[in-house]
Parts: C-alpha cells; sequence; structure tokens
C-alpha cells in the first residue's frame, strides 16, 4: 500500500483540516476497508453528498469484514504538504499514473486554475 503523510502547509485551521481529509481519503479509507472491513463513514458522506458514491452492493460488506488480511507491506515514498482551497479557486488534479509514452513515465500534479 503505497501511504504518505500528509502536513498542512500552514496552522491555519483550514489547511489542518484539509491535512486530515487528504490523510483520511488516501491513507485511512483503504486502511480501514482493509483492516477492518468497513468503509470509513466521513469519506461515504463526502462522496454521498458530491454525488461520487461507488456502487455497493449488500454483500459487500460481509466479504470485507470476512477478509482476514496478516500483513501490511508499505511503500513510502514521500510526504505531502496540504492547503485548504479557497471558494473562489478552481482546482484542477490529476492523480500520479504510469504512462506509455517513454518521455512521461510518470506524472501527477495539483494545479491552481
Amino acid at each position: 500500500m503505497g501511504l504518505s503523510p500528509f502536513y498542512p502547509e500552514s496552522s491555519k485551521p483550514a489547511d489542518v483540516l484539509a491535512a486530515q481529509n487528504a490523510a483520511a481519503f488516501r491513507n485511512y479509507f483503504f486502511l480501514d476497508l482493509y483492516f477492518k472491513g468497513l468503509y470509513r463513514k466521513d469519506v461515504l458522506n463526502y462522496l454521498r453528498k458530491n454525488d461520487l458514491m461507488p456502487v455497493i452492493y449488500p454483500n459487500d460488506q460481509d466479504l470485507l469484514k470476512s477478509a482476514k488480511p496478516d500483513i501490511l507491506g508499505i511503500n513510502y515514498y514521500e510526504s505531502k504538504t496540504v492547503a485548504a482551497v479557497k471558494e473562489t479557486q478552481e482546482v484542477f488534479y490529476k492523480e500520479p499514473i504510469i504512462n506509455d509514452d517513454e518521455d512521461s513515465k510518470r506524472e501527477g500534479e495539483a494545479r491552481y486554475g
């Protein structure tokens, strides 16, 4: 699992909350699924509120809880600094991906519009 610690860009409460939210989405959501067989309520609430919910079938929860992992492998390459987005600021985010293009093996960025 590729986990990264998220640090707030400043001590402003909004930046601290942004770091907590980033960790919830990028780290704890997957850890809770893997070890507890549970979907995090804070992440599900956000997804539901923003009409981004994945399809969750009735037996998914039982299937997830039945898995009993006995090991966790962590790839740790970098930490990340995050800041709250201003309400008037449009953000474009692209996940890191692997490309077939030799000039661009890995690209990922968050940029402000």
